[in-house]
């Protein structure tokens, strides 16, 4: 027993209950089932061992397992591997409550009390060898430090951190897989379906890459993601394509119209030639390019970037455009923040996904009565967009005149040459590009 310093009433370990983290530990596991997408970002701060419950600990160490194994993981799945008594009594009210953002803090929250259950077990360790007579100051003192190593342990180094050998180690594997990739014919990079710009980027997009891909409205955007989407397809690539302006149908139309096979004109009046529609649907029918014309949130579009990727249906993905995305909160606060928080999200996604994510935005309109080319700051609002992007890629009419032609202007580019130009020939539906030698 202790006296208080602000009275004297007596206090006692009774006064301190157990930090208990059962409901979080369940939470946590509602949460992955009901959005799988999550479990990379819980995987990178909890461990099995931080689960108190037998059960949890389990159930977790299972749905990681799953995951590895890029297995389905929902409610059925879940119980058929788990068990349906433990799913149905202990997860399913948790389940209700589940979201996508708290999804995100729960792992949090976990690891947060976990260090808090080790402070406090090994505080009594202490109290008792405080009081054992067999013990003295020097000892107790050693006694004292080690429980803070532990502890320290527990909560282990600071996510991110990492020393020079073990990043020199990583670069090192990063090379010996490009090599393997060479060798096999393959490649890590995603090409982009224009030479000059492999040429300058080393190969295409690396993992990892926010590309910015920027123009006034009708100059060509679109049409040069669907034609990046359609090389990187060819290449055995999975595009994921989340367009917020167009239909799904509308895509496959461009994509069907950049085969030169069929016309818009004929495709509009219905009167293609069947023959000639067969042929180039089965030039792009099967190429691997998943679209979405329904996703318009942040939340929304990260979500499936993240499941797709984690059931290995992405390999690169592009959105269209910028100005179009809602993010949480965007009513109250300045165009430039929102945009930014847009940008560092998806920056971030594609960092821990290791993938190239593209994104289409819009340059100012001052550009259009400029008679110049396009840069960095034509960007609207560019401050995060341009700080965020690995690769800023601006399409723009050329400055004498000429109609029939589009400019590429790379304009940053954090991995090699910057401010080149590359000139570029539409074909008559404005849905293929050729390079002008």
């Amino acid at each position: 027993m202790a006296k208080r310093k602000d009275n004297n009433t007596q206090i006692s370990l009774a006064d301190f209950p157990v930090p208990s983290t059962i409901e979080d530990e369940m939470r946590v596991i509602a949460d992955i089932i009901v959005f799988p997408e999550t479990i990379p970002d819980a995987r990178g701060v909890l461990s099995p061992e931080m689960f108190s419950d037998e059960d949890c600990r389990n159930a977790y160490g299972t749905l990681l397992a799953m995951a590895d194994k890029r297995q389905n993981i929902d409610l059925v799945t879940a119980a058929n591997k788990i068990g349906q008594e433990f799913i149905v009594k202990r997860i399913v009210p948790f389940t209700k409550e589940a979201g996508v953002l708290a999804a995100g803090a729960h792992p949090a929250v976990l690891r947060d009390k976990y260090i808090r259950r080790r402070v406090y077990f090994a505080t009594v360790e202490l109290l008792q060898q405080a009081s054992s007579p067999g013990v003295n100051a020097e000892d107790l003192a050693a006694i004292g430090q080690a429980y803070m190593d532990r502890i320290r342990d527990a909560a282990g180094p600071r996510k991110g951190m990492q020393t020079l050998s073990d990043a020199l180690n990583a670069l090192s594997e990063q090379v010996q897989e490009a090599q393997r990739a060479n060798s096999s014919g393959k490649s890590i990079r995603v090409p982009t379906g224009f030479s000059m710009l492999d040429y300058f980027t080393y190969g295409g997009f690396n993992p990892g890459n926010l590309v910015i891909l920027a123009a006034r409205p009708s100059v060509g955007k679109t049409a040069v993601m669907l034609q990046m989407a359609r090389t990187a397809a060819s290449c055995g690539k999975i595009a994921n394509i989340f367009s917020l302006e167009m239909t799904n149908t509308e895509l496959a139309q461009r994509l069907l119209l950049s085969t030169g096979m069929v016309q818009s004109m004929e495709l509009a009046r219905g009167q293609v030639e069947w023959s000639h529609f067969e042929d180039a649907v089965g030039r792009i029918e099967r190429m691997p390019i998943l679209l979405n014309d329904s996703a318009y949130s942040l939340d929304e579009i990260v979500s499936h970037i993240t499941l797709n990727r984690q059931h290995g249906k992405c390999d690169i993905a592009f959105i269209d455009y910028l100005g179009l995305i809602s993010a949480p909160g965007s009513g109250s606060r300045p165009q430039y923040q929102i945009l930014g928080e847009i940008t560092h999200r998806l920056k971030a996604t594609a960092k821990k996904l290791g993938i190239p994510v593209v994104l289409l935005c819009q340059l100012n309109r001052a550009i259009e009565s400029a008679n110049r080319a396009p840069a960095l700051h034509d960007l609207r609002d560019s401050g995060d967009i341009e700080q965020d992007a690995d690769i800023v890629l601006m399409l723009g009419r050329p400055e004498d005149g000429e109609e029939n032609q589009v400019n590429m202007y790379l304009r940053k580019n954090r991995q090699g040459q910057k401010d080149a130009c590359m000139e570029l020939r539409p074909n008559e539906s404005y849905s293929k590009f050729t390079e002008i030698d």
